[in-house]
């Protein structure tokens, strides 16, 4: 609803011109009455705005509400929203709390929702429908899984491990980084297994040997998603036995 407007009042009358005094005060008395209507309609749509304290959560504790959080209609302010609500929630929870703002004519609103394990949502109400909850990032949430669907990502931004094979490091937007720190072998090529598997062969392979200066790392055979086999081969083409850092590069989706 628009907000009420008062009609702009006539001229008002002046002692100092006689000739148009008296038209200019009828004129002015008769517009009172319109003056009085309007600005009634005015002050009662300001108090409809009013803020009360303890209403709708402003000034006071979160109200606690077990309606549909998908009501767009639902009023502006902050709510803990309990476990019999209904509704589309974000992933994995049940009960939190929901701030609301809301445009007046309905036709626009967001939710923000802060769960007890530390993380937040937002999704935004345009004309018909909700988007989707998508999580806000923070220092509780950063660090964690990475997963994806269809290739959204629908995990943590960063996702670090290890084991006996290396070191990894997966990225929400698909790049997986391993390394190892190895010994290759004078007789035979080595295998290294990756740490963490990559969706298809990586990109870039590439190792530092420890010592001996004039050698560098080979692959023996082309890598697969799972392992790469290489050598460490001197000026003369040699296999040398050293320490190798070897890193990969690619993709895990």
């Amino acid at each position: 609803m628009p907000a009420p407007t008062i009609s702009l009042l006539p001229a008002t009358p002046n002692r100092s011109t006689p000739s148009t005094f008296s038209d200019r005060m009828d004129a002015f008395l008769a517009a009172f009455p319109t003056f009085r209507t309007e600005a009634n309609a005015l002050g009662t749509y300001l108090d409809n705005l009013a803020i009360t304290v303890g209403v709708v959560g402003f000034g006071g504790g979160a109200v606690d509400y077990e309606g549909d959080v998908d009501d767009q209609t639902l009023p502006s302010g902050f709510y803990f929203v309990r476990i019999a609500s209904t509704g589309v929630k974000p992933d994995n929870t049940s009960f939190g709390f929901m701030n609301v703002s809301r445009r007046q004519s309905g036709s626009r609103a967001s939710q923000v929702w802060a769960s007890d394990n530390g993380k937040q949502y937002v999704r935004i109400y345009i004309e018909t429908e909700w988007t989707a909850w998508r999580e806000v990032f923070n220092q509780a949430s950063i660090l964690g899984t990475v997963s994806q669907t269809a290739g959204v990502p629908t995990g943590a931004v960063i996702q670090r491990g290890s084991n006996g094979n290396g070191t990894f490091v997966r990225f929400a937007d698909g790049t997986q980084f391993c390394s190892r720190l190895i010994t290759s072998s004078d007789a035979a090529g080595v295998t290294w297994t990756f740490p963490s598997a990559f969706f298809t062969s990586p990109t870039a392979i590439h190792g530092v040997v420890q010592s001996n200066i004039l050698s560098c790392l080979t692959l023996d055979a082309a890598p697969t998603a799972t392992a790469c086999t290489f050598s460490v081969r001197d000026n003369v083409n040699a296999r040398r036995g050293n320490s190798v850092r070897i890193s990969a590069i690619g993709i895990w989706f």
